[in-house]
This record gives structure tokens, sequence and C-alpha cells, in this order.
């Protein structure tokens, strides 16, 4: 055999082994029948709870390694402290002004347990005669600052540079 030829046969058995890696784990995957794997940090709107209660504490900057990631919020209901998850889309104007301790507050949202912890998702919270949404009916987080989120189109609208 000449040298070409061994290395067209060995690019050959690569692409040959390429090729069995990519499509085994597809041909032995279990076919789906349409469901789906729950997952612990899914979003289920099935499983939403309504609670009252009055805020203790808002917590911008939770502790190192605490989950999930964001705002969080301690809220007293039925001689219980619960956990309410915020996430870090909340404007300054909400943080600051409108969720405030001993202030009388309504959640809307899913509990999770994380590593143990309960933690209430909160979907919408109702304080103060307003509905702040935090996230829509799938749980995604829904952005509150929308300038950080919108680009500028009143001056190219205009006309303008």
């Amino acid at each position: 055999m000449s040298p070409n030829r061994n290395y067209v046969a060995l690019w050959a058995a690569l692409l040959v082994v390429l090729l069995v890696a990519v499509a085994l784990p597809a041909v032995a995957a279990p076919e789906s029948k349409g469901t789906r794997l729950p997952s612990q940090f899914a979003y289920d709107k099935a499983h939403e709870i309504t609670f009252n209660g009055t805020i203790s504490q808002v917590v911008s900057h939770p502790a190192k390694g605490s989950l999930p990631l964001g705002m969080h919020m301690m809220v007293a209901s039925d001689g219980t402290m619960r956990d309410v998850h915020l996430g870090r889309f909340l404007s300054k104007e909400v943080t600051k002004g409108v969720l405030r301790p001993d202030q009388p507050v309504q959640i809307v949202g899913m509990n999770m347990n994380l590593h143990g912890k309960n933690v209430v998702l909160a979907r919408q919270v109702i304080t103060g005669g307003r509905v702040i949404t935090v996230r829509n009916e799938n749980g995604f987080l829904v952005p509150q600052d929308t300038k950080r989120f919108v680009r500028r189109t009143t001056s190219t609208a205009k006309g303008g540079r």
C-alpha cells in the first residue's frame, strides 16, 4: 500500500468512527411520545398558590451561594416566614418605593424546594395598589426596567441621527 492510500484509509476510518459516535445516541435514545421529563426548576402554573402576608425584609443582594439568584423578599404569612424570589429585573422604583417592610402584600407564585430550602417563585406581587408582574405564565422573568431593553428609536423616527 502506498502512503497516500494509508492516509485515505485512515481518514475513512476516522470518518466512520465519527459518524457512529454522532448517530449512536440518536438511535439508542428512547422514542418520545410527547411527554416531557419533569424538571425541578420548571414553573408549572397548575401548581400556583396565592397567599397574603406582610413584607418583613427585601434582600437585594442575597448571601453568596444562595439559590435562586436575584432579589428575594421575606414575607410573614400565617405565622411562618416565606422566602419569595423576585428575580433580577425589578426597577429601582419598585424595589425602593413599593416593596417596603411592614407593607401588606399578596403573592401569586409556585412553591419550589431548592437544596432543602423552600422558595416561592413569585409570578405576581400585589401591594400598595400595584400589580407587579415578575414572571410570565411560563415562569420566565419579565423585565421591569424597559429603558435597558428597548433601543432608542425616537430620534431616528423623527429624522434625527
